[in-house]
């Protein structure tokens, strides 16, 4: 019972690791960028991309997403204290965020231009 669960806890330990190499976890393919952020999530038997940081800003936070294989993308704006200001998924939906001076969330304004809200 013991060596399960010390396997289980090492074969989380890949979550943690800096390496610029993809790694595979339960069935998964991790691949972290240098500065430990990670960068592509995908399935490890079929190859196939669920998640991509497209694009990084100097701060190494993703500014472009990539979902489904590329078929869906999300960019992101930030401001000067790497907070969120705007998120835009193009046609289904775009996310505003106001901050006060110290930085404290104030607002978020949803605005869904396609499909139905849930």
């Amino acid at each position: 019972m013991r060596s399960g669960r010390r396997r289980r806890r090492a074969d989380c330990q890949l979550w943690r690791r800096k390496s610029t190499r993809p790694r595979q976890c339960r069935g998964l393919v991790v691949l972290q960028g240098r500065s430990g952020r990670l960068q592509r999530l995908g399935n490890a038997a079929t190859g196939k991309t669920y998640w991509q940081a497209d694009s990084l800003d100097a701060a190494g936070c993703a500014t472009r997403q990539l979902f489904a294989g590329g078929s869906a993308a999300v960019n992101r704006v930030y401001n000067n204290r790497d907070r969120v200001e705007l998120v835009d998924a193009g046609a289904a939906f775009q996310e505003r965020y106001l901050y006060d001076s110290v930085g404290n969330l104030k607002t978020c304004n949803l605005k869904i231009t396609a499909g139905t809200p849930y």
